[in-house]
C-alpha cells in the first residue's frame, strides 16, 4: 500500500499476511471497502467501545470480557460497535470468535481476519498504517528517560501509564501518553504528543491527570528522538525456561524504515518496573558506547575455564 492510497482490508491483508500469519474468517466480499471515511489518528486498536478505531483487534482477553456480559449487554455492545467507525475486525491470539460476533459482523458488512499472534503485536503492526501522511501513531507511552527517548509498549491494562507516572516522580519526562505521534526526519524518528493529549496522562483508578499542573514544566518534553522500545509482557511461567538469561530478550523493530532496539521486560508482582526501565536504558546507553555486559560475562567465564584447564 502506497502513501495516499486508501487503506482497505485487502491492502492490510496483503501487506501483513506473512508477518502476522493472517487468514480470512469472513466478509471477504467487503475487503475492498475503505477502512476510514477521512480523518487521521490511529487506524487500529484493541476492542474499546469508548475509543473505537476503524480496525478493532479482539484477543482472548477481550473475548473473555465479552463472554462475561449478559446476552442483552453483549448484543448492545455489538450494535454500538457497528454504528461507530468499525470497518474491520481482527481476531488475535488464535482465539475462536463466538458465532454471534461473526453474525453481527456479517450483518454489518464487516470483514473479519484472524491471526495467531498476540493482540498487542497485531495492533502495533497495523498501527504502521495509522496516517496516510507517512507518520506513525503507536499505542503506548513515550518518555525521555535519562536523556533517551523510550516508548513503553504493551497491551491495555498492563500498567504503562502507572509506570510512566512513577518514572515522572523519579525525575524523568513525559512526551505523550496513549497515542504518541512519530515522524521520520532523515535517519531519526521524532516523537511528539497530539495537541489534544498534551500534558495529560490517564491512570486507571485516578482518571485523567495533568502532569504539568502536578509536577511542573520540567516533567514534560515537547518532543524527543525515539531510541528504544520497552515492551511490557506478562511473565509466562510455562515459557520461563526459554528466557535468554545472559543476553536478555532483545531485537530490532522496524519502524518507518529504521530499526529501533526493543527490549521485552516481563511484568510480574513484586518487580520494580521503574528500576528495570532505568537499568534497561543505562544498558542501552552502554551498548551504544560499544559495551556488551553479556559478552563481557561470557568472556570472563571462558577465561576462568581456560585457567582451570591449564
Amino acid at each position: 500500500m502506497t502513501v495516499g492510497e486508501p487503506a482497505t482490508a485487502e491492502a492490510l491483508f496483503q501487506r501483513h499476511r506473512d508477518a502476522l500469519d493472517l487468514r480470512w474468517l469472513s466478509g471477504g466480499d467487503a475487503a475492498g471497502h475503505p477502512l476510514r471515511d477521512g480523518g487521521d489518528g490511529p487506524l487500529a486498536g484493541l476492542l474499546d467501545p469508548l475509543h473505537p478505531r476503524p480496525v478493532q483487534v479482539v484477543g482472548p482477553r477481550e473475548l473473555d470480557f465479552l463472554s462475561r456480559l449478559d446476552p442483552e449487554a453483549r448484543a448492545a455492545l455489538f450494535t454500538a460497535m457497528l454504528r461507530g467507525p468499525l470497518r474491520l475486525l481482527v481476531i488475535a491470539g488464535g482465539a475462536r470468535p463466538p458465532g454471534e460476533l461473526l453474525a453481527a459482523a456479517a450483518g454489518g458488512g464487516i470483514p473479519v481476519l484472524g491471526s495467531p499472534l498476540a493482540a498487542s503485536r497485531v495492533v502495533e503492526a497495523l498501527s504502521a498504517e495509522s496516517l496516510d501522511s507517512g507518520t506513525l501513531t503507536l499505542h503506548g507511552v513515550f518518555m525521555e528517560v535519562l536523556g533517551v527517548g523510550v516508548l513503553l509498549a504493551g497491551h491495555a491494562g498492563i500498567g504503562k501509564s502507572e509506570l510512566a507516572l512513577e518514572l515522572v516522580t523519579r525525575g524523568h519526562r513525559l512526551v505523550a501518553d496513549d497515542a504518541p505521534l512519530f515522524q521520520r526526519r532523515g535517519e531519526t524518528i521524532m516523537g511528539t504528543c497530539p495537541p489534544l493529549l498534551r500534558d495529560f496522562i490517564e491512570v486507571r483508578g485516578l482518571g485523567v491527570l495533568n502532569v504539568r499542573a502536578m509536577f511542573g514544566d520540567n516533567a514534560l518534553a515537547a518532543e524527543h528522538r525515539l531510541e528504544l522500545i520497552i515492551q511490557l509482557a506478562e511473565l509466562d511461567e510455562s515459557r520461563a525456561p526459554e528466557t535468554r538469561r545472559v543476553e536478555g530478550t532483545r531485537h530490532q523493530r522496524p519502524l518507518l524504515g529504521i530499526g529501533i532496539p526493543e527490549i521485552i521486560v516481563p511484568v510480574a508482582p513484586g518487580r520494580n518496573l521503574a528500576v528495570l526501565v532505568e537499568a534497561a536504558v543505562r544498558s542501552h546507553i552502554l551498548s551504544q558506547q560499544g559495551y556488551d555486559a553479556g559478552a563481557d560475562f561470557v568472556r570472563r567465564q571462558r577465561a576462568s575455564i581456560d585457567r582451570q584447564e591449564q
